[in-house]
């Protein structure tokens, strides 16, 4: 090869040398950005799954409480009923017509 063809080919070499290390970097650095971007994303999204997470507890919780609340509830106001119930069965058993209480 003629001295000025390959001083020519070391020159083409040159300028496409530079641009390739330059896309290369580019690309790394892209790279680390990205990564560290959705690492961030990922810490995020574990920090609101744990909130909600408690929440749905705390959710499930209160309505646990309630359910059995409601069923307390119904289950007391059903005493006077009994009461009236048993005030009746003693007057019969009694044979008078006197109340309890």
């Amino acid at each position: 090869m003629s001295p000025d063809l390959e001083q020519r080919f070391d020159q083409f070499e040159q300028r496409f040398e530079q641009p390739a290390h330059l896309i290369s970097g580019v690309s790394e650095s892209l790279h680390r950005e990205m990564h560290d971007g959705f690492r961030q994303v990922t810490e995020r999204f574990d920090l609101m799954e744990t909130r909600l997470n408690r929440h749905g507890a705390l959710l499930q919780t209160g309505a646990r409480w309630s359910a059995r609340m409601s069923a307390w509830c119904e289950d007391t106001d059903k005493l006077p009923d009994l009461e009236q119930r048993v005030r009746e069965l003693e007057r019969k058993r009694n044979g008078n017509s006197e109340t309890l209480g």
